[in-house]
């Protein structure tokens, strides 16, 4: 029986896929902000969401400060990963707790969303596999695990994972590991993997998010001037040139200078936000795109340019407050000048000495090998008064530890001399080689115990705060069994050894 005309024609709709959208397309249709309002993505935020379901795209970081709508973007991100294109999707943030905090205060009133009502099940009300952590919906689930739970990362795969203020992490996820490629690795069986990394930084050399915006197309948003047109990204500068200024300390007259000296008032921002795009430092990275955000950029009235300018006013004389300000408004990682050289004045000491020879304040020459599978790697280095030193040679020793030649090589170096500034020829002291490597420390005793009293066999600390120089083990003994030169220094002088020790207290 052929059904009536006017029911078949009720029956599409409900036949038709969904419409094909982009993520920044979607949110703003489907995304709701806490209130329950619409969610408008601001410029700066669209190429980023659409960059996470782009198919050559593999991992995305988000360095960036406060203010920016990061946590907006993770929550549009994984609606739509329910909606649109259901996923296995994992959250981490720093802590279990952090964790059970982002559920009940971000992923539960996503519930409320009318694109999501029917999908996300409130923990135990219809399914009893939903929990504060874990949320399933049709053809996928939503996990949310703290950095510091060393069971989150096992016997799952996953689609999707967004990592959540990395900088904020623990060192490692108990005895696991690295978190962020624990889960990375989690990804590997699927076909649309999608890594995200958002943080804000916090110290320099030790921020993850640094560095891992360093790795990635390391993308800056570029504003076009109102009045010559130059694209650049927004900088807060230095007073010198382009950046933010003001006068006799009163935030009331903030503006912008732009590259060209155009002065840009807090008012022309909107505009130029709209026309704003995305340039990359480093093009060509392919699957990686990182971005930098800071507060400057966003358009709401909180960040206005003059509260930036107020809230630096007002942290610039107390170191905690100013490092808080550089990491949450800047989105930049902190530089501890009081205990870390300004490197633009170290790089100004540097010295020129030719590859072999040794500058006027060498004293004497000592050398330390590392023993690779492949090979066995020789820095020679001259030290001074003060403890400064100068490297004077590196070499790699080609060839498989187990044989002979690359010790007959590194027996070979031991007997040349290098020549000194001053015309004399200095020969190496000692050599220190690591046998710290579980499958090469026998054959490296080995060779240590034979090659004569310049050489000894080191290992190092696994403490922090270790000493340089420690007392040598049991079996750290030379051919008469006695103490080795580790204890030299500190005046356990073991025969032949007299010479060098007496070097390291006169000088240091």
């Amino acid at each position: 029986m052929t059904p009536p005309p006017d029911l078949t024609a009720a029956w599409w709709p409900a036949l038709r896929p969904p419409p094909r959208l982009s993520l920044s397309e979607w949110a703003e249709q489907h995304a709701r902000l806490p209130d329950g309002s619409r969610f408008h993505p601001h410029p700066y935020q669209r190429a980023i969401l659409d960059a996470m379901v782009d198919p050559e795209v593999e991992r995305i970081t988000v360095m960036k400060s406060a203010r920016v709508g990061y946590t907006q973007m993770l929550s549009a991100a994984i609606g739509f990963f329910a909606a649109q294109q259901p996923s296995k999707i994992m959250v981490v943030q720093p802590t279990t707790e952090d964790a059970e905090d982002y559920s009940k205060d971000t992923i539960d009133p996503m519930r409320e969303w009318p694109v999501l009502s029917a999908k996300l099940a409130d923990a135990g009300a219809k399914n009893k596999a939903d929990t504060i952590k874990r949320k399933t919906f049709p053809g996928g689930s939503l996990r949310v695990a703290g950095a510091n739970s060393p069971r989150a990362f096992r016997r799952i795969d996953l689609d999707v994972i967004l990592f959540d203020e990395i900088d904020g992490y623990p060192a490692t996820a108990g005895v696991e590991g690295d978190q962020i490629a624990l889960g990375v690795k989690r990804l590997v069986q699927s076909v649309r993997p999608m890594a995200v990394l958002g943080s804000t930084p916090t110290i320099e050399a030790a921020s993850k998010i640094a560095d891992s915006f360093a790795a990635g197309t390391m993308e800056r948003f570029s504003l076009p001037c109102p009045q010559c047109g130059e694209y650049q990204p927004l900088i807060w500068g230095d007073g010198t040139g382009a950046g933010m200024r003001w006068r006799d300390n009163d935030p009331s007259t903030t503006h912008y200078v732009c590259v060209n000296g155009c002065v840009i008032p807090e008012s022309a921002k909107l505009d130029m936000l709209a026309a704003g795009r995305w340039i990359a430092e480093a093009p060509d990275v392919v699957g990686h795109r990182s971005f930098h955000l800071w507060s400057a950029y966003c358009p709401l009235r909180g960040a206005a340019w003059p509260i930036l300018v107020k809230e630096f006013l007002d942290a610039k004389q107390d170191r905690e407050k100013l490092q808080v300000w550089t990491n949450t408004v800047r989105g930049e990682c902190w530089v501890d000048r009081g205990e870390a050289p300004d490197w633009q004045r170290l790089y100004d000491r540097r010295e020129d000495w030719d590859a072999g020879t040794v500058p006027a304040g060498g004293l004497f020459l000592t050398a330390g090998a590392d023993v690779q599978r492949d090979r066995i790697e020789v820095s020679v280095w001259a030290f001074g008064r003060g403890k400064e030193s100068w490297l004077i040679d590196h070499r790699v020793i080609p060839g498989d530890p187990f044989t002979e030649a690359p010790w007959r090589a590194l027996a070979a170096m031991l007997g040349e001399t290098f020549r000194h500034h001053h015309g004399v020829d200095l020969s190496i002291s000692m050599l220190a080689i690591d046998a710290g490597d579980g499958v090469t420390m026998e054959v490296v005793k080995t060779w240590a115990r034979t090659a004569g009293p310049k050489v000894m066999a080191i290992k190092g600390s696994s403490l922090a705060m270790a000493p340089i120089l420690g007392l040598p083990a049991a079996a750290e003994v030379n051919y008469r069994g006695k103490k080795s030169l580790l204890d030299a220094a500190n005046g356990n002088e073991p025969p032949g050894s007299g010479d060098l020790a007496a070097t390291l207290k006169r000088f240091w």
